[in-house]
């Protein structure tokens, strides 16, 4: 639950103050791991080992660098000439700006469809449909090919480990189940091939990223985001958020 999630944390935390400041965020993903062992034996009749990979997914990259409340895995694509958000185009919906504009799976669409509208968080999937904005950081993991991955299988220091600083990301477009099967879930709840309910493709992620996973906050779109793409949301005519 969201409870113990939380406890758990502050549990972690409270040890964590007494590590020397320079490994403090090691020693804080060290500490929650063991403090979720700790609590999670007593009850594990309440607990499957399915349940543990929204666990993990829920506390990535905390400590010295803030929370993130979800991973997705992330592929690139180009720009879109009329994108599935109202006709608009991704190169002109991020020119001049320091946004980047993605396409969201289709689960996180809650279909596929012109103009997703959000829906609601699912068992792990986060709603980003059409002018949704994020922000977040590149993770220096990304997919072994020819092997099989998961998202539950990444450690406490590749979860916590940086290829970029923060960005912000703005969703444009759609990615279609068809034609991306191995990435981009069909429904909520789903996971894709390497084991993320989450994915973003990116037109264009910042240099030296090639599929890296992404942590990542919805936030709110800044003014000159939503001034970029205004005229498309009126075509789509979805709800202020």
């Amino acid at each position: 639950s969201r409870l113990l999630i939380l406890e758990i944390v502050l549990l972690a935390a409270m040890a964590a103050k007494n590590c020397k400041s320079l490994l403090r965020e090691v020693c804080f993903l060290a500490l929650l791991q063991v403090t979720v062992a700790r609590l999670g034996a007593p009850n594990v009749s309440s607990s499957s080992p399915e349940d543990l990979p929204d666990l993990n997914s829920s506390l990535l990259s905390l400590g010295a660098n803030g929370a993130y409340q979800y991973i997705a895995s992330t592929t690139r694509y180009g720009d879109a000439g009329a994108a599935a958000c109202g006709g608009l185009s991704t190169a002109q919906l991020v020119a001049g700006t320091d946004w980047y504009n993605v396409a969201a799976a289709q689960a996180m669409w809650g279909g596929d469809h012109w103009c997703g509208e959000a829906s609601e968080e699912h068992s792990g999937t986060a709603g980003m449909g059409c002018f949704r904005c994020a922000k977040g950081r590149f993770l220096r993991a990304h997919p072994v090919y020819g092997k099989e991955a998961h998202a539950s299988k990444l450690s406490l220091a590749e979860q916590s480990s940086y290829e970029t600083g923060e960005i912000k990301v703005v969703v444009g477009d759609l990615c279609p189940h068809a034609g991306n099967e191995a990435w981009c879930p069909t429904s909520r709840g789903e996971t894709n091939h390497y084991g993320f309910k989450n994915h973003f493709d990116f037109s264009r992620p910042p240099s030296g990223i090639n599929n890296n996973f992404f942590v990542w906050t919805p936030m709110e779109c800044s003014g000159e985001i939503r001034a970029k793409f205004a005229s498309a949301k009126a075509t789509c005519a979805v709800p202020e958020r």
